[in-house]
């Protein structure tokens, strides 16, 4: 069995704690190993944190030493049987307790042969061997927590070694607090113990628990002296005395030398006179000097046998005379047996049966090389084909199992995990794992699972838009405005107002045609329609009387159309507003007019006066926007003004002054909003922004957080350009792609 040194080492609150840690195991094999473990010593270092209960630290060891001696064949099969245990010994526990009492942890294990190490490891663990002063680190890359999942992530190292070499295991807060310098400084001393105070010193107060494991030098030692041995002597001999020597000697009792028995031709062995006298046996006894007793055994003179007395029967040799005359006596026969068969079959009558003639041998055909490259070619082909149908029968089987069990693990590890974020990861680890697998029955419903997990950490709302007509011109840069029936759409380059009534469901037009109501260029009470900016729904409010759509043109003018006077669309002049430029758009709030003018970098507000907007307006703003205006395209206002800019960002405003209104914790791809309303109805309610770069309606609140996310699967949101909100109604107006669609407001989370 190999030797090695080992010394245990545990650090916690910068103090050194006695005897074994916890983790910390030194196995040789036991009674009955499997086959292959014979001459292994098995050592592990598990960490599990310090407040984790002992009785799980034993059944983790216990579960790892007994599938390590118990798995027959190589060894890394074995550690990585070993590592799978351990893993499901924690797996189950974590099952079976809540989150704060979950434990997690990294362990190293490793096989010792005469010169060789196998090094498997698991989670955050740490190792490090100094072999003939080159110092190694493993692992070499983050491996996840032991007990994460239901299959475990493991590494394995295969080192020579010689003696003298060093191997530390430790767990993970020695790597994190000591360089290499220090390492191979501390390992490279003599003794394990030295070792261990070296890591103590070099760790400068960081808990860790450590095993030093030191392959000895081979200590030479004396040859012993070759023993003594005894050699025959004759009787007539007198014992010599033993020289005066240190050196002990040997006595031994040696038989006298005798004649060996002699023969004479033709006649019987003669015995010696000494024999046939029947004379005793004299015992002898000798001591032999060191120096005689490294005579090589072959050199040693043969022993004498005593002489024997022979029978008549062998001396004459009679077996083997009568032996010869049988095989002769027998071959005789054979041959007079042969001879009359021979006899018999030529003189009886009949035909002579003819010898057969051995037949010519053929030569062999001549080989042709383009017969023999097309033959060794098609084996070829043939041998790659079915290689090819194996590997697509077999392989992608094994591939797919493969693919499933990661995906797996990584859902079982979403389940578990401690925060959103983390477990978005994992999810979206599943839906990577298994891309092209959606086929797959067990495939499709874990990719079903996780994106269902997906949409309950974005918040995601799906709805069925109803879609209410199709503008097959197409709609480029529209206005929407919504009162009870009546649906308007503004189209700013076709420059025409469209009217379209709801039926009594209000998910269905009434009519097949949408009518025109207003078109630049027409004339309405003497004066001609300019260029069409946007529109707003004005409600009755101090001395404006009028429950009726106003339209604002760039010459200034308002023109006011009321549904149930469809031919009576008349103008209204505004009063004149300070600066140039054309408004970028409207709103209507409290009987009040507001115009965003970029140029003027301010918000107008006009107050009615004798049913109409004759004065110059009031600025919003006192001294000018808190922030430039220059690329301002919208607003929408609920009391409080909301400004939407070209580049997607939203900017709120109260009385003139900013309020903060960051939007934050919108998952997914970064949002660009091109639309946005509001509930007029409500005060600081949800505002609802058209994302255009991900086909979808983002919800925030009236801070900007994050509340939910509206999707549609029939891709009604793509194009998505405009929307806007009937409040009585409880539903949402859009327009995407030239399509305008109608859905309920849903619950929000």
């Amino acid at each position: 069995m190999m030797q090695v040194r080992t010394e245990a080492l545990r650090l916690l609150g910068g103090q050194r704690l006695e005897g074994a840690p916890p983790g910390v195991v030194v196995l040789t094999p036991p009674l009955r190993p499997a086959q292959g473990r014979e001459e292994e010593i098995f050592v592990m270092v598990l960490d599990l944190g310090e407040d984790t209960p002992s009785r799980l630290y034993r059944e983790v060891r216990e579960a790892t030493a007994q599938a390590f001696w118990a798995a027959a064949g190589s060894v890394t099969a074995a550690l990585r049987r070993a590592m799978a245990a351990a893993n499901q010994v924690l797996f189950r526990h974590n099952l079976q307790v809540t989150s704060p009492q979950r434990c997690y942890g990294a362990l190293s294990c490793a096989a010792l042969r005469v010169g060789e190490l196998f090094l498997a490891q698991a989670g955050p663990a740490c190792g490090c061997a100094l072999c003939e002063g080159v110092l190694e680190r493993f692992p070499q890359v983050d491996l996840p927590p032991l007990g994460m999942g239901a299959f475990v992530e493991v590494r394995v190292v295969y080192l020579t070694v010689q003696p003298g070499d060093t191997l530390v295991l430790a767990s993970q807060g020695l790597a994190r607090s000591v360089s290499d310098d220090a390492l191979r400084r501390a390992l490279s001393l003599a003794e394990t113990v030295a070792v261990a105070d070296g890591l103590e010193q070099v760790a400068a107060g960081a808990d860790f628990t450590a095993l030093v494991i030191r392959w000895p030098e081979v200590e030479t030692s004396a040859v012993p002296s070759p023993p003594r041995r005894r050699r025959m002597v004759s009787p007539s001999t007198p014992p010599e005395e033993a020289p005066p020597t240190s050196i002990p000697v040997l006595a031994r009792e040696v038989l006298p030398e005798t004649p060996i028995l002699s023969s004479e031709p033709g006649g019987l062995p003669t015995p010696p006179a000494s024999v046939a006298a029947e004379e005793p046996l004299v015992r002898v006894w000798e001591t032999v000097p060191e120096a005689e007793m490294a005579i090589p055994p072959w050199e040693q003179p043969p022993t004498p046998r005593r002489p024997l007395r022979l029978s008549l029967v062998r001396r004459l040799r009679l077996g083997d005379r009568l032996r010869r005359v049988g095989r002769w006596m027998a071959a005789v026969a054979v041959g007079a047996g042969s001879g009359l068969r021979s006899f018999f079959r030529r003189a009886l009558p009949g035909r002579e049966r003819r010898r057969r003639l051995q037949r010519e041998r053929r030569p062999p055909p001549p080989e042709n090389p383009r017969v023999m490259v097309g033959v060794t070619l098609a084996i070829l082909a043939i041998v790659a084909l079915v290689t090819l149908l194996v590997w697509l029968t077999y392989g992608s089987a094994a591939r797919r199992q493969q693919v499933l069990a990661r995906a797996r693990q990584q859902a079982a590890q979403a389940q578990q995990a401690a925060s959103p974020t983390e477990e978005r990861g994992y999810w979206e680890a599943v839906l990577a794992t298994l891309a092209g697998m959606e086929a797959d029955p067990e495939g499709a419903d874990l990719v079903a699972q996780a994106q269902e997990a997906i949409n309950r950490l974005d918040r995601v709302i799906w709805v069925e838009p109803t879609l209410l007509r199709n503008f097959d011109s197409g709609i480029s840069a529209p206005r929407l405005v919504a009162q009870g029936l009546n649906l308007f759409v503004l189209d700013v380059d076709h420059q025409a107002v469209v009217q379209l009534v709801l039926d009594e469901t209000g998910e269905g037009v009434a009519g097949e045609t949408a009518p025109t109501i207003l078109r630049a260029g027409e004339e309405w009470g003497g004066q001609e329609v300019a260029d069409l900016v946007d529109m707003a729904w004005d409600s009755p409010e101090g001395e404006w009387t009028t429950n009726a759509l106003v339209v604002l043109d760039a010459g200034g003018r308002l023109w006011v159309y009321d549904p149930a006077w469809p031919d009576n669309i008349y103008p209204l002049v505004l009063g004149p507003a300070p600066g140039e430029g054309t408004p970028a758009a409207m709103a209507a709030f409290d009987g009040r007019l507001y115009l965003l003018a970029p140029l003027a970098n301010q918000i107008w507000k006009y107050r009615p006066r004798g049913g109409g907007y004759p004065d110059r307006p009031e600025p919003y703003f006192p001294t000018g926007a808190p922030q430039s205006l220059a690329r301002a395209c919208d607003l929408a206002i609920d009391g409080n003004i909301y400004v939407l800019f070209e580049d997607g960002h939203v900017a709120k405003y109260l009385e003139g002054e900013p309020v903060p209104f960051e939007v934050g914790g919108v998952p997914a791809v970064a949002p660009h909003f091109v639309a946005l309303a509001v509930n007029v109805e409500r005060m600081d309610g949800p505002v609802y922004l058209a994302d255009g770069a991900d086909e979808r309606i983002v919800i925030l609140d009236s801070g900007g957080r994050f509340r939910a996310q509206l999707r549609a699967a029939s891709g009604a949101f793509r194009g998505l350009n405009a929307l806007t909100l009937d409040e009585a109604g409880s539903r949402l107006f859009f327009l995407s792609g030239g399509r305008l669609y109608v859905m309920p407001l849903p619950s929000l989370p």
